[in-house]
């Protein structure tokens, strides 16, 4: 008999320290890609393999926001804080309630004011946090 899975968009919780994200975008809301390399090989000229194990477990979060949405304002003022005297870190919690993988990472900073496109109808933003070493549970 087959399994059925099941994926619920509104079941899957950001949290960056106390703030809950809100206000994401339709489609693709969050990534998160690996910064390391993971696993590398090399191999030599007769063939013998090695390989190489990263110790970087950093990531890269890139959120897509509403234009309207109240944590563009949270995100920015973060930002504001980290130019300002460093104080800008916080953690990230990515939980998917239903599939129960879960994202962490003890400390995390926004890289830069994103992008702002004006157009006819509002546009989504697109925010790019870096963090410190993160990891996925499954």
């Amino acid at each position: 008999m087959a399994n059925v899975a099941t994926y619920m968009s509104q079941k899957v919780i950001i949290t960056f320290g106390s703030h809950k994200v809100s206000g994401t975008a339709d489609g693709s809301f969050v990534a998160v890609e690996q910064s390391g390399d993971g696993v590398t090989k090399t191999v030599g000229a007769y063939g013998d393999v090695q390989r190489s194990v990263s110790p970087d477990t950093t990531s890269s979060v890139t959120l897509t926001l509403l234009w309207n949405s109240p944590t563009n304002a949270w995100l920015r003022n973060k930002l504001k804080q980290d130019r300002a005297n460093g104080s800008g870190l916080f953690p990230v919690l990515i939980t998917d309630l239903v599939g129960g993988t879960k994202f962490t990472a003890e400390e995390a900073w926004v890289v830069k004011e994103p992008t702002l496109t004006y157009d006819l109808t509002a546009q989504n933003v697109e925010w790019t946090v870096e963090t410190g070493q993160s990891e996925v549970i499954n």
